[in-house]
């Protein structure tokens, strides 16, 4: 895989950019029985080194679940001092293993917060982020975690959208910026719920559920934005996404079946990928594993996991 800084990508006008080719072909596959829990509105995904995801969400102790590479499982339980119950919306895990979770304490005023799990799994950081709230999150390689939620005031009948909000391992917040971006699939204003954040070490990748593809500078700085790719359905909001070095893998999903697509940024186009004839329909990207693009298939409270050969990328002039 070729890479490229992220300057030299958005200044190379009319030079060969490296881009994925398909089909991508069926590596491995294997079934497993996850934890789909209790009201889980957070997708599982590929983070940090394993399979992500939380059971018995809506309760006062969820358990924040990993899988890793090798089939290693590990269990957190996370709880607040005042043992409120919590709905987790975002989720995400570095390399180190700390993990960030986000979402409402379901008190009777709904308070945002921010948890961070260290590495450890010593005592966690519980930062109220009242009246903002998470709805998706990342952590970046630098250790910053990059959040998108929305700010809610029901006192003072204020409400803000598509917010922007990045924290460091402490919990302090080092910036903030109202988005303006298009509304989400529903007409609404709101395009952070449900949405995808990624991120290498050269870029923060926003995938929205408006139609909108944004990236950022590790700096917070916007750099580019593009349409998404033409999916089908506007209402379609299972819309997930991978970074593979540089290039970008976004992919809806649908029981009957999905497409998948990745980014010519000069042409600034998507191309279609095509998954092997063997492979499932109706499958979830769950994010890259080093080479291989790891996704599942969910029936019954059984998962099937594939792995996918990423085709070496030639160049697109």
């Amino acid at each position: 895989m070729r890479r490229f800084g992220l300057f030299t990508l958005f200044a190379l006008a009319g030079t060969a950019v490296a881009q994925i080719q398909g089909p991508l072909m069926l590596k491995d596959e294997q079934t497993e029985i996850l934890p789909i829990g209790q009201v889980n509105l957070v997708n599982p995904s590929w983070s940090g080194g394993g399979i992500l995801g939380v059971e018995k969400n809506r309760t006062y102790q969820p358990i924040i679940w990993t899988i890793d590479r090798s089939g290693t499982k590990e269990e957190v339980t996370f709880s607040t001092p005042g043992r409120e119950s919590l709905d987790l919306l975002a989720l995400g895990r570095s390399s180190d293993g700390t993990i960030a979770l986000g979402g409402y304490m379901m008190g009777s005023d709904w308070h945002g917060f921010l948890g961070i799990i260290p590495p450890d799994r010593g005592k966690p950081i519980i930062v109220q982020t009242w009246p903002y709230a998470p709805r998706a999150l990342v952590i970046a390689p630098d250790g910053v975690i990059w959040t998108v939620g929305w700010y809610v005031d029901l006192d003072k009948n204020e409400r803000a959208y598509n917010i922007l909000k990045r924290f460091d391992k402490s919990g302090t917040v080092l910036s903030s910026i109202a988005m303006k971006v298009k509304g989400g699939p529903a007409g609404g204003p709101d395009a952070s719920d449900r949405s995808t954040l990624r991120a290498s070490a050269d870029r923060v990748g926003w995938l929205t559920t408006g139609p909108e593809y944004i990236e950022f500078t590790p700096g917070g700085k916007e750099v580019s934005r593009f349409e998404q790719p033409p999916w089908g359905s506007p209402r379609e909001l299972w819309k997930t996404m991978a970074f593979h070095d540089n290039d970008v893998l976004a992919a809806t999903w649908q029981a009957e079946g999905g497409s998948m697509w990745t980014l010519d940024r000069m042409k600034r186009k998507w191309i279609p990928l095509h998954l092997a004839p063997e492979a499932v329909r109706g499958q979830m990207v769950l994010g890259m594993d080093g080479e291989e693009l790891v996704t599942s298939v969910w029936s019954s409270g059984l998962c099937r996991i594939a792995r996918y050969a990423i085709p070496q990328a030639i160049a697109s002039q």
